[in-house]
């Protein structure tokens, strides 16, 4: 995952010509991925929206440069580039549910092809991402972002040298979706936390069990 996010990253900053300005900061990008990492693990639910800001705008000022090199003048693709990709960033903070199926579906994408290498293992996670998002988005998102920053993490441990072993992956996740739960119990982006089915078979299910028990007292 780190070595996706990377060459996306460096793919943009070649595009957009600041890649030569970023090799001066070369030796904080192990630092910056950490904190990326430690953010989706710790506050995930928080922090996704601007995750998918920013993913937008680097896909935008990408596909534009890719588009309009050679064929009008820099300062034109500069501009717009940045009008463009900061105009659908601003925005992309308010499509609340619209970025967090694209972010879990990306996710479960980038999962099946670390573990598939291939299309076909690629489709269905995303798929499962998205419908789990759809129909579970508050857990989804805690878990699917306790995911992600704890793979971003292990592969920065794997890239310093850091021998640790994948098994310890299982409870940092948990100690990230538990952080989650707590900084978004009272959470407001999401009215309906599960489908009217789910909620209708709970309530049934509570009311069955209060009746249940208003005989047993009664007997």
């Amino acid at each position: 995952m780190a070595q996706l996010l990377t060459d996306g990253f460096l793919r943009f900053a070649n595009e957009t010509g600041i890649i030569q300005e970023l090799w001066r900061y070369e030796a904080y990008g192990y630092w910056a991925l950490v904190a990326v990492g430690a953010l989706a693990l710790l506050l995930g639910f928080r922090v996704y929206r601007g995750y998918c800001s920013a993913m937008l705008f680097m896909l935008t000022a990408t596909v534009t440069c890719i588009l309009l090199r050679d064929r009008v003048s820099w300062r034109a693709v500069d501009t717009c580039f940045s009008v463009i990709g900061v105009v659908l960033a601003f925005f992309s903070l308010f499509w609340h549910r619209l970025d967090a199926c694209l972010f879990c579906a990306l996710i479960g994408g980038c999962a099946g092809w670390v573990l598939f290498r291939s299309v076909w293992g690629i489709i269905p996670l995303a798929l499962i991402g998205l419908i789990l998002t759809l129909t579970f988005p508050v857990e989804t998102l805690r878990v699917m972002t306790s995911i992600l920053g704890c793979w971003i993490l292990w592969d920065a441990a794997v890239w310093r040298g850091l021998g640790i072993p994948f098994i310890v992956t299982v409870p940092v996740v948990a100690v990230g979706y538990l952080s989650q739960r707590l900084v978004s119990r009272k959470q407001t982006l999401f009215k309906k936390v599960r489908p009217d089915r789910v909620t209708h078979w709970l309530e049934e299910r509570e009311r069955k069990k209060q009746h249940a028990d208003g005989i047993s007292q009664g007997n």
